[in-house]
């Protein structure tokens, strides 16, 4: 079995659908609207049948996506004027979280911390108008 489609999806972003057998009614199983994707970085669920979508940098042809245990899954960005908004449920032994911004991904953890709290938001005002495109991620610490 091959790891590749016959088709190509474009680098700019488009929508995929997986339909049915059309003997079996044709109905749309799954599909999913993407924007601007990066070389070599794999975008799909975190968990299998899962409703969140996030970047990796692994791919895992046949099994399941690889998540980082230490990363927070359900990070959500707003855009709010030139601040960038991040929200995520609280993880009970967290003691605290570090946030990391890059302007490429995978994101660095090395250098790329832009800051550590014990909340479950964090406002990043230095990112826009600054950067044109943001990589976040949010680890946890015990």
């Amino acid at each position: 079995m091959g790891l590749h489609t016959n088709f190509k999806l474009s680098k700019d972003g488009e929508e995929i659908g997986l339909y049915d057998d059309p003997a079996l009614g044709g109905i749309l199983v799954d599909s999913i609207t993407f924007g601007l994707q990066t070389m070599d970085i794999s975008y799909g669920r975190i968990y299998d049948s899962g409703v969140m979508w996030a970047f990796f940098d692994s791919a895992t042809p046949g099994t399941a996506n690889a998540v980082c245990d230490d990363t927070v899954q359900n990070l959500t960005v707003i855009r709010d004027g030139d601040d960038i908004r991040l929200f995520w449920q609280s993880i009970v032994w967290a003691a605290s979280y570090t946030i990391y911004r890059s302007s490429t991904f995978p994101v660095n953890l090395e250098t790329d911390s832009i800051g550590v709290t014990t909340d479950t938001y964090f406002l990043d005002t230095k990112a826009l108008p600054a950067i044109s495109a943001a990589f976040y991620r949010v680890t946890t610490r015990p």
